[in-house]
C-alpha cells in the first residue's frame, strides 16, 4: 500500500482515484473520544455551548431522527469507554440499524484538534501546497444497512481511519452516470462499477473530492473517523457577508423626477460610500480580513481555535511547540497588530520589540520567563500563548 507522503500518492492518486493506504505516524486519538464525545452530550442538554462546526445527528433504521436522541450519544455517566458506549446501544437497539455520526471533533477536543492540524500538516508537505478548504473530523459509529442520503459527493478530500471495522465503501468516480442520489436498493444497480474500501485499522481509505459514495456496515458495529480536506472556503465570503451586512441595500420610497444634465449620488447610496469609506479608513475590512486569515492560517486551515480546558500554567522556560501555529499581521497604518495562535486570535498595538521576540520564538529561540520585567508585554503574550497550546517548556526540559 501507498503511503501519503509517498511521490506516487502526490502524483497518482490525490484527486484521482479512491485508495487504501498504509497508516503513518500521525493517528488518530482514540483514548480521547470519550471525552470528546461527551462535549457534543452536554451541548445537546444545554450543559455547554459547542462551535457551530459541532454537530450529532442520529438514524435509526435508515431513518434520521428530527430532533438529537441523546440516549443514543456516549454518556460517561452510562460508559466506561467506548466499548460499553456500543454494548449498551446495541442492546437497546435490539437488532435495529443504527449509527451516530459527530462532526466537528476538532472544535470540542484539543487532542483531536492537535491530531488533524498534524496529519494537514503531513498532506501540504507531501503536496507541497495546502488544499484551498477548511480541514474537518467527523465520527461515525453504528451498525447500519447503508448511509442514510445514498450515494452522495462530500466535496471534500477524505481520509478514513478506523477503530472498529466492519464498514465497507461502496465509490464510484463522478463520471458515473446515475448513481447521485441512489438509495438502498437502487444503488445495487451501480454495484458492480463500484470500487469498495476496506475500513480496517490497518489502513487509511482515501477517496477524492468528487467521489460517490455510500456506506454499509450491517454485521458489525464499525467505528471510523474521517479527515477531511473540504474542496472551497469560505472565509472570504463571510468577510463580503460583513461588508454586506454595514451597507443599506433599500432603495428609495419616493425618487426625484430627473432631468437632462449633471446629477448627485442619492442619499442611500451617498450613504452607502461613506460606510465603505470609513470601513476602509478605519480599519475594519483590514481587521475582518487579518482575523480570518490568522484563525485559519495559524490553525492549518481547521478555522476553529484550539479548545482550552482547565488552567495553564506558563513553565520557567518555554519555546515554540514542535506543532503550534504562530503568526502575526501588522496593519498597513502600523498602529496595530494582531496575532494568530493555534486558531486563537488577539489584536494588540503595534510593538517593534515584541514583534522581534515572536520571530525569535519562531525561529527555535526559548524565553526564560522568570528573567522578564513583572510588566513586559512579551510575558503576558505568551501567557496567552501557553493557554492556546503554542508555547512550553523546550523539548528537553519537558522530558525531564
Amino acid at each position: 500500500m501507498l503511503n501519503v507522503t509517498s511521490p506516487e500518492f502526490v502524483t497518482k492518486v490525490w484527486r484521482r482515484e479512491v485508495a487504501e493506504l498504509a497508516t503513518c505516524s500521525v493517528t488518530p486519538p482514540v483514548a480521547a473520544l470519550p471525552d470528546c464525545l461527551n462535549e457534543f452530550l452536554k451541548a445537546a442538554r444545554g450543559a455547554s455551548k459547542t462551535p457551530g462546526q459541532a454537530e450529532a445527528v442520529t438514524v435509526i433504521d435508515g431513518q434520521r431522527s428530527d430532533s438529537l436522541e441523546t440516549s443514543q450519544m456516549f454518556d460517561p455517566d452510562l460508559d466506561a469507554d467506548m466499548d460499553t458506549y456500543i454494548q449498551r446501544i446495541e442492546t437497546k437497539m435490539a437488532g435495529r440499524f443504527w449509527n451516530t455520526a459527530y462532526f466537528g471533533l476538532p472544535a470540542v477536543n484539543a487532542e483531536f484538534w492537535d491530531f488533524a492540524k498534524a496529519f494537514a500538516d503531513l498532506v501540504a508537505q507531501a503536496l507541497g501546497h495546502r488544499p484551498g478548504g477548511r480541514v474537518d473530523i467527523d465520527c461515525f459509529v453504528g451498525r447500519y444497512e447503508w448511509t442514510h442520503t445514498g450515494a452522495h459527493v462530500d466535496y471534500a478530500d477524505n481520509f478514513a481511519f478506523t477503530a472498529r471495522p466492519g464498514k465497507v465503501m461502496l465509490t464510484w468516480p463522478s463520471s458515473v452516470s446515475g448513481v447521485a442520489g441512489a438509495k438502498w436498493p437502487e444503488y445495487n444497480t451501480f454495484r458492480d462499477q463500484s470500487t469498495p474500501l476496506k475500513n480496517l485499522p490497518d489502513r487509511i481509505a482515501y477517496f477524492p473530492y468528487d467521489t460517490y459514495h455510500v456506506a454499509e456496515s450491517p454485521e458489525e458495529v464499525s467505528l471510523n473517523m474521517n479527515l477531511a480536506f473540504w474542496d472551497d472556503c469560505r472565509d472570504t465570503g463571510k468577510v463580503v457577508d460583513r461588508v454586506r451586512h454595514a451597507l443599506n441595500s433599500k432603495g428609495p420610497k419616493r425618487a426625484p423626477i430627473g432631468i437632462n444634465g449633471a446629477t448627485t449620488l442619492a442619499v442611500e447610496d451617498a450613504d452607502n460610500l461613506n460606510t465603505l469609506r470609513r470601513l476602509v479608513s478605519q480599519g475594519d475590512v483590514e481587521r475582518w480580513m487579518a482575523e480570518s486569515a490568522l484563525r485559519r492560517e495559524s490553525s492549518s486551515r481547521l478555522g476553529v481555535p484550539r479548545p482550552i480546558s482547565g488552567p495553564v500554567g506558563l513553565a520557567a522556560e518555554v519555546s515554540l511547540l514542535p506543532t503550534a501555529g504562530l503568526q502575526w499581521y501588522v496593519s498597513e497604518s502600523r498602529e496595530w497588530m494582531m496575532l494568530g495562535g493555534n486558531g486563537h486570535v488577539a489584536q494588540m498595538p503595534f510593538d517593534r520589540q515584541l514583534l522581534d521576540d515572536l520571530a525569535s520564538l519562531v525561529d527555535g529561540g526559548t524565553v526564560e520567563v522568570g528573567s522578564l520585567a513583572s510588566d513586559a508585554t512579551l510575558g503576558r503574550v505568551l501567557q496567552s500563548l501557553a493557554k492556546w497550546g503554542v508555547v512550553g517548556p523546550p523539548a528537553q526540559t519537558a522530558g525531564q
